[in-house]
């Protein structure tokens, strides 16, 4: 028991030291209460959520959103990813435009989408595939870029179908790149969807739950919706890392 209480006050020393530091600038009234409210009022908050019905719609429709996203993100980034990463010519024709949108920040993006799609959850999506399907594009393309060329060789030597050379060979090499490109664009992706439910009104979301609370200030439920971001985007990062270490254990190994 010794070392499962040292391991998480490793793992969370700084959480609980800000934790004490919040409850002592309550305590004290450094900050006003209405801009600071006690943790206790705040974690009281977080677990009324799950016993109110509005709060599982705004919960379900963010999640949607997100899942939408990713997965549009995913398909249409693993594909142009391995048909750029194949085709070596059409890369050096893309590939400085492809960087040039990557170095746009996806969020700002919205207001073009909106005045294409209209004021709707179409726009939002369409954010976020952007935003997180590049980040999958350029790790799914590097992956088969920076493939084993003794592999490719093969393709000469026994005269592989392009095909196999591609699904057989390149394919799962590149799989821990796809991986961490997925990792990263999941995070994105919960991100610009929090955002553009924030910038333009939604019937339900947290990221415009977050923002009515702070309109009406009910603090203790902003921060309370701001706790519960952290703990997903925390749960999909631990979800992802403990799947790519099952996966691709043999890069532990080395």
């Amino acid at each position: 028991m010794n070392v499962y209480i040292k391991r998480f006050l490793e793992n969370y020393f700084v959480f609980l030291g800000f934790l004490v530091l919040w409850e002592l600038l309550y305590l004290f009234q450094v900050v006003h209460s209405l801009i600071l409210p006690s943790p206790h009022a705040v974690f009281v908050k977080f677990l009324l959520f799950f016993a109110e019905e509005e709060f599982f719609y705004n919960f379900l429709a963010t999640t949607l959103r997100v899942l939408v996203s990713f997965i549009l993100a995913t398909l249409l980034g693993v594909s142009f990813g391995l048909i750029f990463g194949f085709y070596t010519t059409l890369d050096r024709f893309t590939e400085k435009s492809i960087d040039f949108f990557r170095s746009i920040p996806g969020i700002v993006l919205f207001p073009l989408f909106i005045l294409f799609l209209g004021v709707s959850d179409f726009s939002r999506i369409a954010v976020a595939i952007t935003a997180s399907g590049v980040i999958i594009l350029i790790n799914t393309k590097y992956g088969l870029i920076n493939s084993s060329k003794m592999r490719k060789h093969f393709y000469h030597l026994y005269k592989l179908k392009k095909s196999t050379l591609l699904f057989k060979v390149l394919l799962p090499e590149a799989c821990p790149y796809i991986f961490t490109g997925l990792r990263i664009a999941i995070s994105v992706t919960l991100i610009v969807v929090i955002v553009t439910e924030m910038l333009l009104g939604t019937n339900y979301g947290l990221g415009q739950m977050l923002v009515n609370s702070q309109l009406q200030f009910e603090t203790d439920t902003m921060y309370a919706v701001i706790i519960l971001l952290g703990i997903t985007g925390s749960g999909i990062t631990f979800l992802f890392n403990s799947i790519e270490k099952k996966i691709f254990h043999w890069r532990e190994e080395k």
